[in-house]
């Protein structure tokens, strides 16, 4: 019984103190909050009109061994995207594209949390130009997208729209998670690292 009343504990303190992205998709409005955390088989509020067996169902980056299941999430009262519900699992911007569709879907992971347990994208700053991310759908179809570029931001300064957003036609997907030091008077880490990549055709 105390075991589980610790694990209880953990988990509830883990989620409470969970250090937040706070990026902003360009138009999010706090009209959109309802749709903060939505269950991976909801459909998105994704304007492609497609078929849900071309939604992410995991995440997986071989150079740091990550292997996911992926949220579908809204942006919360503030208009800032939301965050996954726990530290192993991706959120995935359901109302951005569709990953393999033209434009940028953007996903979000949890560096660690309070309690200094490694979060999905602890090692993200790992990865280097030229490595792959792969996004496996419900239809079992495997995309890969090769590494761009990796850019560390003020947490304050995060470019909203070069992150949601592309005008090339190609399909982008762009992971985001906190880096830098811990500010503790503004309970956030000092960065954010976004990792930008494209789909290989």
């Amino acid at each position: 019984m105390i075991g589980i009343i610790l694990a209880g504990f953990v988990l509830v303190r883990s989620t409470l103190y969970a250090p937040d992205t706070e990026l902003t998709p360009p138009n999010a409005t706090s009209s959109l909050a309802a749709g903060v955390v939505t269950s991976p088989t909801s459909t998105p509020a994704v304007t492609q009109k497609t078929a849900p067996s071309v939604y992410p169902e995991r995440l997986l980056i071989p150079e740091i061994n990550v292997n996911a299941a992926v949220q579908y999430v809204g942006v919360k009262s503030n208009g800032a995207m939301a965050n996954p519900s726990n530290f192993t699992d991706v959120a995935w911007y359901k109302n951005g594209a569709i990953p393999g569709n033209p434009g940028t879907a953007v996903f979000a992971g949890h560096v660690d949390n309070a309690l200094a347990l490694k979060g999905v994208f602890k090692r993200l700053g790992e990865l280097r130009v030229g490595d792959t991310v792969e996004v496996r759908r419900k239809d079992g179809k495997i995309l890969t997208f090769r590494v761009d570029a990796l850019e560390y931001y003020p947490y304050k300064e995060t470019p909203n729209r070069k992150v949601f957003t592309s005008s090339d036609g190609k399909a982008h997907l762009n992971l985001v998670t906190c880096a830098g030091t811990w500010i503790k008077s503004e309970k956030s880490y000092s960065e954010r690292l976004v990792v930008y990549t494209t789909l290989l055709e």
